[in-house]
């Protein structure tokens, strides 16, 4: 085009050339080239405004597209940018940095040179881009109470400082709404998740209303104890969402994840199983699991649906199911302490249904440790009803549930079948 921007058409080509300016990258490091706003050519400013701003709205409908574009985008605007460029550049850094081996350590020193560029010119719309980006990559990491104090002071700023940034201001809401879901707040998560969809609706953005309803990790309507309404809402969101084709995309992605929670809370453990399992190479081909968070909730899935469908096998088939969980979810180290905690809750679950006292020990002893970091109620209340179910302890299972429902989960035995199911320890 005009611009001389030629975009890669196939998603192959598209990371094939992403990889190359991650390369290129790597080798330059983050330094950037200071100069005043005006000593930049209107054709370099064009280019990285056709790169970078729309790879940031990729990150939620083409992970593939968005890794290319800002890559490439980041790379130009460090070297032929803006100020304001340079700092969004720095944010995506952050970003893309905690997909890469080794890259946390990158991610870090890009969101501190994000800061200090902003806090030099003044850049207050470029500062809460940063500030959201790094919530959000810490998210990918697992690390969810870091997280949300960034993005809290993103929303913060954004209500306060920054005039025409009411699309960031709802994007760094979207992404609080499932902390805060996380955290035990059930009526505030639901409030807030519901006021995103409605700004969403409101301003015509249909990627921030449909992922706000499918792409939450905790979904609120579960929560409050209707499956049909979470059903219903999942498959309205869908139908707004149009697909470039037939295959499996991100929202594609999102909306198995949301009937796989249904299906597991309505007790269809092994429908659920196997409707996880056939779209396993749809999954992979759809680049969602390019995203830490979605790796993590599919390995949990595929956890908690083994662990669903043991509950109905029996003899050899079931011990198969269950010695498939630990090799489903693995340890999610890679997620961090969140991760670690529901590897754990899954491995305690199958391994008091096998007998094993010792897998059950290691793995709440390593739950434990985790807790000391992401000490969120949520996931506290989960490891309780877990280990109480493991030593056969009803009394402390029905104490779990009741701290769940007072975090204002409405029915807490269907919500935690969705998530950890606990088998019949007398089969």
């Amino acid at each position: 085009d005009e611009l001389g921007l030629a975009l890669p058409r196939s998603a192959w080509r598209q990371i094939l050339g992403a990889l190359w300016w991650r390369l290129r990258s790597r080798i330059a490091g983050l330094q950037v080239r200071e100069r005043d706003d005006g000593d930049v050519p209107p054709q370099g400013r064009e280019r990285v405004e056709a790169l970078l701003y729309p790879g940031f709205g990729a990150i939620v409908t083409d992970q593939i597209l968005a890794f290319y574009l800002l890559s490439r985008g980041a790379f130009m605007a460090l070297r032929e940018g803006t100020r304001r460029q340079q700092v969004s550049a720095m944010a995506a850094e952050t970003f893309i940095s905690q997909l890469e081996p080794g890259g946390r350590g990158r991610g870090d020193r890009a969101f501190a040179e994000a800061k200090r560029i902003a806090e030099q010119t003044g850049e207050s719309e470029g500062l809460s881009f940063a500030l959201v980006y790094r919530g959000v990559a810490l998210i990918q990491q697992g690390s969810h109470l870091p997280a949300e104090a960034f993005l809290q002071r993103a929303e913060k700023l954004l209500e306060t400082d920054v005039a025409g940034g009411a699309a960031n201001l709802a994007w760094a809401r979207m992404f609080l709404a499932p902390l805060t879901l996380a955290k035990g707040a059930i009526d505030e998560g639901a409030d807030r998740v519901a006021q995103v969809v409605a700004d969403g609706r409101a301003r015509g953005d249909v990627a921030l209303e449909v992922h706000a309803i499918v792409g939450t990790w905790y979904l609120p309507d579960l929560m409050l104890g209707s499956p049909d309404r979470t059903e219903a809402e999942v498959g309205r969101a869908m139908r707004l969402w149009n697909r470039s084709s037939d295959a499996l995309d991100l929202m594609g992605f999102y909306e198995l994840t949301c009937r796989t929670r249904v299906a597991l809370y309505r007790g269809e453990g092994q429908r659920a199983y196997e409707t996880l399992r056939a779209a396993r190479r749809a999954i992979r081909r759809s680049g969602a699991l390019n995203s830490g968070t979605n790796r993590a909730l599919h390995r949990i899935l595929l956890g908690s649906t083994a662990l669903a469908a043991a509950q109905e096998a029996t003899g050899a088939e079931r011990r198969r199911l269950l010695r498939e969980v630990a090799r489903s979810v693995g340890s999610l180290g890679f997620f961090g302490d969140t991760g670690r905690i529901y590897s754990s809750a899954l491995r305690m679950s199958a391994a008091a249904a096998l007998g094993d006292p010792d897998a059950v020990h290691a793995a709440h002893s390593v739950a434990l440790s985790a807790l000391v970091v992401e000490d969120f109620p949520l996931l506290r209340a989960v490891i309780d009803a877990v280990v109480a179910h493991s030593g056969r302890d009803a009394a402390g299972v029905d104490v779990a549930l009741t701290q769940l429902a007072g975090l204002g989960i409405r029915e807490p035995a269907p919500w935690l079948r969705s998530w950890v199911p606990l088998l019949d320890l007398s089969a």
